[in-house]
């Protein structure tokens, strides 16, 4: 790993605050390096329920469980994570750090060690906010890290080193062999879309993606299903190289939500979109993030909040960090008069029903 001091974690890659211009530097904060130190750390355990639920890795774990629990209850002061983008976790973090602790302390190994997994997606979520760039100023060695090839490409997913994770979710994929018993499973379900959202949302290189879907699609083994949505991510991708993007720089919000309306709109057409289907969400909420961070928070509209509430609630598979809701409530309390308010306290009564419906 190099230059620790260069951050890291759930939340520090934020190089942005509503009182600053959108390219100013900002300095690490110190509570980014010592979460840093922990998840390196903790990683070794987080892959392995034997050694996380061993009685001689107790005090280690506690203890470092304990000092990340501290640490998150600190984010809220860092002056450039009040944006609404990036508060969401500075709001959920600490009482999910919290809950961990303490279910280890009370002896729910399981539960703790899928809640400090679960972790890395709320990195992952903050994360994909940001475009990808060529080079890190810090970077774990994939070497170092453990656990199997999903559970590393799954580790450098989520601290954003992308070039090292996607061979990973390759060989994932390449070395599945499917069965009449299990045609397909998670981890190669969850590989197909972290390619995806690396090339689409995060490069944002959709002549790549389509290369790499029709390689895909060249896996003769694949059950039907699979194949058909393949299909359906090849003709979406084909759709969206159509499109002229709008300079997120100089385009007022109003315009960008009618961009994200439009492109989401066509997610409707069932010879284009399969329900499963994520493509156009990854790509609108890329631009959308985008957009944000290059505009300060009074000149983003209420639509805004609402498409990137859409695209988390099909894109984000988490229980532990519900985006969409964080930000359709966002849209509510910003804007209660306008329209898109309306739309948003109506997706948030459909999510209440149904939370309900799946209890």
């Amino acid at each position: 790993m190099k230059n620790k001091k260069i951050f890291f974690s759930i939340l520090a890659f934020s190089t942005f605050s509503i009182a600053q211009t959108p390219t100013s530097p900002k300095e690490v904060p110190a509570t980014m390096v010592q979460f840093l130190d922990e998840i390196e750390n903790l990683q070794p355990f987080m892959v392995s329920q034997k050694r996380f639920s061993a009685p001689e890795n107790g005090f280690n774990i506690q203890a470092r469980l304990n000092h990340l629990a501290e640490i998150s209850a600190n984010l809220k002061h860092e002056r450039r994570l009040v944006t609404p983008f990036f508060q969401v976790m500075t709001e959920i973090l600490p009482l999910h750090m919290e809950e961990l602790k303490d279910s280890f302390k009370d002896g729910s190994k399981e539960y703790a060690r899928s809640m400090l997994n679960a972790t890395l997606d709320g990195c992952s979520a903050c994360h994909g906010q940001i475009k990808a760039k060529q080079s890190h100023l810090w970077k774990f060695s994939p070497d170092s890290i453990k656990g199997s090839a999903f559970e590393k490409a799954e580790f450098l997913f989520a601290v954003r080193q992308y070039d090292e994770a996607f061979p990973r979710y390759q060989k994932v994929i390449q070395d599945f062999k499917p069965t009449s018993v299990e045609p397909i499973n998670q981890d190669v379900q969850d590989a197909l879309f972290k390619k995806l959202s690396i090339l689409i949302r995060s490069k944002r290189d959709l002549a790549e993606a389509r290369k790499e879907i029709e390689r895909d699609i060249g896996k003769p083994e694949w059950p039907k299903p699979v194949k058909a949505l393949l299909r359906s991510n090849l003709a979406s991708v084909k759709q969206l190289q159509k499109l002229n993007v709008p300079n997120l720089a100089t385009t007022k919000s109003k315009d960008m939500e009618t961009f994200a309306a439009q492109t989401l709109g066509q997610a409707t057409n069932v010879g284009w979109m399969g329900d499963r289907n994520t493509v156009p969400q990854l790509f609108v909420s890329g631009i959308l993030y985008e957009y944000v961070q290059l505009h300060p928070v009074s000149e983003i509209g209420p639509g805004i909040y609402y498409w990137l509430a859409k695209c988390e609630k099909k894109i984000s598979k988490t229980y532990f960090f519900p985006i969409a809701e964080f930000y359709l409530k966002e849209c509510v309390e910003r804007f209660p008069l306008s329209y898109e308010a309306k739309l948003c306290y109506n997706e948030l009564e459909s999510i209440g029903i149904e939370n309900l419906a799946n209890k």
